[in-house]
């Protein structure tokens, strides 16, 4: 498991890194000035499922797995497992595993016995997708940061957050090690603009 810390700030102009944001969320109402519409595109998972006969009621994604298949290509594979399903590597139902890996051979999943036990394969030439029009924020990396944290940062950060008051920046980096500290506070805290400043943590 790795992790990654980006601290970005907001631009102007249309940037390589828009960030999806919740205009809802009161923590957000400082940037939500800076937000605009973006319509972006997801795999279809309620109509892939129903295109082989099944419900999405009925499963749950319970792993995605991708894999590089060329310079600038990747594979992407979903196992999902029936609804109720407890442990989702030692199940008791039939789950559902769909790749649109290319392969002269009949796809071989990265799953354990358990799961090719009970697993019904599905070849996939083209994802089905969805446009959602969202709300988003276009940013330029100012820092960044992988791993170098003490344990404790795990048990006080959910993953995939993003926050844009300071003292969360600064908590990060109390928790970082002693190695790393000077480079976080150069890259983060030093180039911290209250306006326009937001961190990323992802694992």
């Amino acid at each position: 498991m790795g992790l990654d810390i980006y601290h970005l700030h907001i631009d102007d102009d249309v940037t390589d890194f828009p960030v999806i944001i919740d205009v809802e969320q009161a923590q957000f109402q400082k940037i939500v000035q800076f937000s605009r519409k973006k319509t972006n595109q997801y795999i279809d998972f309620e109509r892939l499922l129903s295109d082989h006969g099944f419900s999405a009621q009925d499963y749950y994604q319970a792993l995605h797995q991708r894999e590089m298949s060329g310079i600038g290509k990747f594979s992407d594979s979903f196992y999902f497992c029936p609804t109720g399903e407890l442990d989702p590597m030692n199940p008791t139902q039939t789950g559902l595993y769909f790749t649109d890996k290319r392969s002269f051979f009949a796809p071989r999943p990265q799953l354990p016995p358990n799961v090719l036990k009970r697993l019904k394969t599905f070849k996939i030439k083209q994802y089905p997708m969805v446009d959602r029009l969202e709300d988003v924020v276009y940013t330029k990396q100012i820092g960044y940061q992988r791993n170098a944290v003490a344990d404790a940062f795990f048990n006080g950060f959910l993953p995939d957050g993003m926050f844009v008051e300071k003292s969360y920046a600064q908590r990060i980096f109390e928790l970082t090690i002693a190695e790393a500290q000077q480079n976080f506070r150069t890259s983060f805290l030093d180039n911290w603009d209250d306006q326009r400043s937001l961190v990323v943590v992802s694992w």
